[in-house]
């Protein structure tokens, strides 16, 4: 059994050790945009852990200008994640914004997960309500909680009252009959 786990535990360190030497996967990105005095077209090959504030540094170093942001599919992505972590492969087609009100909520991996599945047109701008932080999903545990508990106590406070009642109809019968056989 020992020899076994050890072959195992071999045999896994080697597929591991394997899958980190990969070549990391390269995206296409083509970036544009069509204002009204500025026409942009840019092609850029990124590697999938690159962020997708790389995409920013490029762009301002090839065309010297600051632009407010970029979206994919209508949506604002938060430069602080790579590329990867928005699930982008192949070849990806990004509009630089020069419109700051396109540019008003970013987009984390899961916030744009989330928004992405609730759509099915392709949308302009975000929902700007969109709540990120981690504690909701906490406030959502203890409500569910109390929820629940509170159910239980009303269901079983009604069974309780039903027996209460049945059982107060079933001494007054005895009392009556008791109270008949005495006289």
């Amino acid at each position: 059994m020992a020899v076994f786990s050890v072959i195992l535990l071999l045999a896994l360190s080697v597929v591991l050790s394997t899958s980190d030497e990969s070549e990391p996967e390269i995206v296409l990105v083509q970036a544009y945009t069509n204002g009204a005095n500025f026409t942009v077209q840019l092609q850029l090959y990124m590697y999938k852990n690159e962020r997708v504030s790389e995409i920013y540094d490029r762009l301002t170093q090839t065309y010297k200008k600051d632009f407010y942001c970029l979206t994919y599919k209508g949506f604002y992505l938060h430069s602080a994640y790579a590329l990867g972590d928005f699930k982008l492969s192949g070849s990806v087609r990004m509009k630089i914004e020069e419109d700051e009100a396109k540019c008003v909520t970013k987009l984390g991996p899961k916030a744009y997960f989330r928004v992405l599945s609730m759509t099915t047109t392709k949308p302009s701008t975000p929902p700007a309500n969109i709540d990120t932080s981690p504690n909701r999903r906490f406030v959502k545990i203890v409500l569910w909680t109390a929820g629940g508990t509170i159910s239980v106590v009303v269901i079983l406070s009604c069974l309780y009252y039903i027996k209460v009642s049945i059982r107060a109809k079933e001494i007054k019968s005895e009392f009556k009959s008791v109270k008949e056989s005495a006289n």
